[in-house]
């Protein structure tokens, strides 16, 4: 039977960077692995993060698990047709929750003996200030807490002893019942501990959630998303990464003045011969590229996707992903070409099935 492990966590936690180190270490012990990628929208970096691994990977857009459940389901069997795993990652939205009513408890119910569930984890950033957001999107990440039968305190390779101190102080104090694992995605800190868990641990059966869907539905509503996929092209060899560094850059001098919070931006480059992902969760913190032994050489052509979420109106998303591509150029013969774009606001959340 194939082990499912769901991982649920708020935008920019580092769910992905945790979840694609621990396939990898899978793989070289033997095991089959599979991941599914989620997202309200479409042309996601973490897909082609997964594809650039080597790791089978499905794409579900369009809504979050719960409310595509039919979709994960066939993602689901896809896998377990074409690449056999004995294990699949799965990542929904990052802001998403409900997971054990919406998602855990339909597939233990209407796919028996298909699946066995792992623990639900969810992933905290511990890098980041407790009360970042606002109290409507903070109702999101409490409820993602809520249902968690395992907390992993990630990013502890970069967050300071201060930051790590108040987290543990502040999730003993209201979710006692927690087990709360520091781990780094990065550095490797804590995995061998949750794989031990995810492979061989039952689900705790934790209960469903107490949920108000329409603050559920309030909280998303405060949430721009933008999606864009595009070439760059040049007359003359120009630096890919500065490039993407200047479009990050540009944002944020966008966002800044006006109070707006940035809940993450992730950026995928690919010259044809490399890949890079970088990464950015807060104004006050730079793009961060995964680790690059080699640098860039200067190339001619790249594409690139972009997924930004943050606390801004979609339209003023897409309006300044022009001017930042303008603002971007690095010499004035580039040329930038969009194969897709959208920006939107979620919709509210309607489950397909909702068992208590």
């Amino acid at each position: 039977m194939t082990r499912l492990v769901l991982m649920g966590g708020f935008l920019g936690a580092g769910k992905t960077t945790w979840l694609l180190h621990a396939a990898q270490i899978l793989q070289t012990k033997g095991y089959r692995v599979g991941y599914v990628s989620n997202d309200q929208g479409e042309s996601l970096v973490d897909t082609a993060l997964a594809s650039a691994a080597d790791i089978p990977v499905v794409e579900i857009a369009g809504g979050c698990f719960c409310c595509r459940y039919p979709e994960l389901l066939t993602a689901l069997h896809h896998l377990q047709e074409e690449a056999r795993p004995d294990l699949i990652l799965a990542e929904p939205v990052g802001s998403c929750t409900d997971l054990v009513a919406t998602v855990l408890k339909p597939l233990a119910v209407l796919a028996p003996g298909e699946f066995d569930l792992a623990p639900l984890s969810v992933m905290l950033d511990s890098s980041m200030p407790l009360e970042r957001f606002d109290p409507t999107i903070r109702y999101l990440q409490t409820k993602q807490m809520e249902e968690a039968d395992l907390l992993l305190l990630g990013k502890t390779d970069i967050s300071s002893t201060s930051h790590q101190q108040t987290w543990t102080s502040v999730l003993h104090r209201q979710h006692p019942d927690k087990r709360i694992l520091p781990v780094s995605g990065q550095t490797g800190r804590g995995m061998e501990e949750w794989l031990t868990l995810m492979l061989g641990q039952a689900r705790f059966e934790a209960s469903s959630l107490d949920i108000d869907y329409d603050h559920y539905a309030a909280a998303e509503a405060k949430l721009g998303w933008l999606n864009a996929q595009g070439q760059i092209r040049n007359s003359l060899p120009a630096d890919a990464m500065a490039w993407g560094q200047a479009l990050a850059e540009y944002y944020r001098t966008q966002m800044s003045p006006n109070g707006h919070e940035l809940a993450h931006l992730k950026l995928w480059l690919d010259s044809g011969d490399r890949s890079l992902r970088g990464s950015q969760v807060s104004l006050s913190q730079p793009l961060h590229w995964d680790t690059v032994s080699v640098p860039w050489s200067p190339v001619t052509a790249w594409s690139f996707r972009l997924n930004l979420r943050a606390c801004v109106p979609p339209s003023d998303l897409e309006r300044w992903l022009v001017t930042g591509l303008e603002q971007a150029r690095s010499h004035p013969s580039s040329r930038y070409y969009l194969t897709r774009v959208e920006a939107f606001t979620p919709i509210a959340p309607k489950p397909v099935h909702r068992m208590t």
